[in-house]
């Protein structure tokens, strides 16, 4: 048996991170694919972190299976040209993603991201000159689940040159506006609370301190995004001496979403007697008697060290009824292994054919073992 068991204009910049159809460890049909974005070369406000943003958020997609476009400084028309055809693209993809990293403005409570091209004489003219963030969730077709992710900049970007039609710099709201458009079944997360600012990166960073949070910790294999967000949270608080606070509105219909699916070891029982029970982390997972059929299954494991425990229960019994030969014996053979390993991660076995008094009759322990999953690379080892 296993057991597996309103005028308000805002500046912001932002990068955007949206997927659909998310890896589930049950996964669906299709293939996962992701449009990567990295503003930084504006005229007159250029950003410090966006393109590396952009770029090693890609290249951590790829690292997790993503088919990923990256592209870096785009002008409208070939922000809106890109965006279009990743639609088609991923429309029948198993799990899509948009990321987006560059300034953003806020208008009447709707968000836009701002091309590098970008030129305008008055307020009203931002909605045809930028991408409006409903129109990228308007995009995100299909019916999985959906996250966006929004990391906002410090400072107004049209600060220079353009007094006389927007409000001035102390008429800047920083932060963000709150999420409209989006369907359910979406978690949106903000880099920090809306109408709030980011905390600008020390010279020595290369990325925002939320992008570094994400990388630092998405390819974790097995943790679910609820808790990835939970724990980003906790270290940009810690990292910017809680200043920024990032914030999630979730509404995921589906139970368990992962970046990672969580490593997975395959656990079989060819030989048992009298009755053979596996514990992880405290919780019984598999068991087998004497007369089952041979049993296997496959069971996942959580991140860092997972403490596996064999134990037997030797019958209170006879060799053959007669108390002349001894007491009954006990004996067991656990293998793990891996679906994609010929050989075997290891191999626990013993015996005893006539066991002393304190085993006959009893439940026990028989092995303990330490499986440890790598953080990073989700390789298992066993001490």
């Amino acid at each position: 048996m296993l057991k597996i068991k309103s005028v308000v204009i805002a500046f912001e910049c932002l990068f955007v991170a949206s997927f659909a159809n998310i890896r589930l460890f049950s996964q669906t049909i299709g293939l996962p694919t992701a449009l990567v974005i990295g503003n930084k070369e504006y005229p007159s406000f250029p950003l410090s972190t966006t393109v590396q943003d952009a770029v090693d958020f890609g290249a951590a997609l790829k690292v997790l299976g993503w088919d990923v476009e990256t592209k870096i400084d785009l002008t409208l028309k070939e922000m809106k040209d890109l965006i279009g055809k990743f639609a088609d693209k991923s429309e029948d993809s198993s799990e899509i993603l948009f990321y987006y990293a560059g300034h953003a403005v806020q208008l009447n409570g709707e968000n836009y991201l701002v091309p590098v091209d970008a030129t305008f004489e008055s307020a009203e003219e931002i909605p045809q000159i930028t991408i409006s963030l409903r129109d990228i969730f308007d995009s995100l077709k299909g019916e999985g689940a959906k996250i966006v992710i929004l990391d906002a900049c410090r400072n107004n970007p049209f600060r220079s040159g353009r007094g006389r039609i927007l409000p001035i710099e102390g008429e800047w709201i920083p932060g963000l506006a709150p999420p409209s458009g989006a369907t359910d079944n979406t978690l949106i997360a903000y880099a920090t609370d809306p109408g709030k600012e980011a905390a600008d990166p020390t010279l020595s960073f290369e990325h925002s301190y939320y992008t570094w949070a994400l990388l630092q910790n998405m390819q974790e294999p097995g943790l679910e995004v609820r808790d990835l967000f939970s724990r980003v949270r906790e270290i940009v608080r810690t990292s910017t001496q809680r200043h920024q606070t990032p914030w999630e509105n979730v509404s995921l219909l589906n139970k368990k979403i992962y970046f990672r699916k969580p490593a997975t070891v395959r656990i079989s029982v060819p030989d048992r007697d009298d009755f053979v029970v596996c514990f992880l982390n405290g919780e019984e997972i598999f068991s087998a008697q004497l007369d089952d059929p041979i049993p296997s299954g496959e069971v996942p494991l959580k991140s860092g060290e997972n403490k596996f425990v064999i134990k037997v229960y030797n019958q209170k019994t006879y060799r053959n009824q007669n108390p002349f030969l001894g007491r009954e014996g006990w004996k067991y053979k656990v293998i793990l292994s891996q679906d994609d390993s010929p050989e075997p991660l290891k191999i626990f076995e013993g015996r005893e054919d006539n066991p002393p008094e304190s085993r006959w009759g009893r439940f026990f322990t028989v092995a303990t073992a330490v499986i440890y999953v790598d953080p990073k690379t989700g390789k298992i080892s066993i001490f």
